[in-house]
C-alpha cells in the first residue's frame, strides 16, 4: 500500500464518519460532520499529503450528503443546515 493510498482510506474514514452522523446514528462520530460543516481544518490536514483541494473535497461530500434522503438536516445539533 502507497502512502497516498493510506491518505485517501483516510479520506473515505472521515466521510463514513460524516455520513453516519448526518444519518443520526446514535453511535456516529459527530467530529468529521462537524468539521465538515465548519472549518474544515480536519479535512485540510487530510488532504495536504496528497496535494488535494479540501474545499473541493467538501464540495463533494457536501453535495453527497445533500443527495441522501434523510430528514436529520434539521436536528444538525438543534440548528437548520444548509448545504
Amino acid at each position: 500500500m502507497r502512502c497516498g493510498d493510506i491518505w485517501a482510506a483516510a479520506l473515505k474514514i472521515y466521510f463514513n464518519d460524516a455520513k453516519s452522523a448526518w444519518k443520526g446514528h446514535k453511535q456516529a462520530d459527530w467530529e468529521s460532520l462537524d468539521d465538515l460543516l465548519g472549518d474544515q481544518r480536519l479535512l485540510a490536514n487530510l488532504c495536504r499529503p496528497i496535494d488535494v483541494d479540501p474545499q473541493l473535497v467538501a464540495s463533494a461530500m457536501r453535495d453527497e450528503l445533500s443527495l441522501l434522503e434523510i430528514n436529520s438536516k434539521a436536528n444538525y445539533k438543534g440548528r437548520e443546515v444548509n448545504i
